[in-house]
């Protein structure tokens, strides 16, 4: 009985192994994303702080 626990566990830890290795892979291209978001924003600062001196 307490091998068959044993081998439970062990697939379940298995299985949270790869669940957390699929949610790493996405909060990297979150990551990835939201570094493209800030700049994104901050260029559009720029430029719109550009456009206020121009006036």
């Amino acid at each position: 009985m307490t091998d068959q626990v044993d081998n439970l566990v062990l697939e379940h830890l298995r299985a949270i192994r790869g669940d957390l290795s699929e949610v790493k892979e996405r909060l990297d291209r979150m990551d990835v994303r939201l570094s493209a978001i800030e700049y994104t924003i901050g260029s559009l600062n720029v430029l719109s702080a550009s456009d206020r001196e121009t006036l």
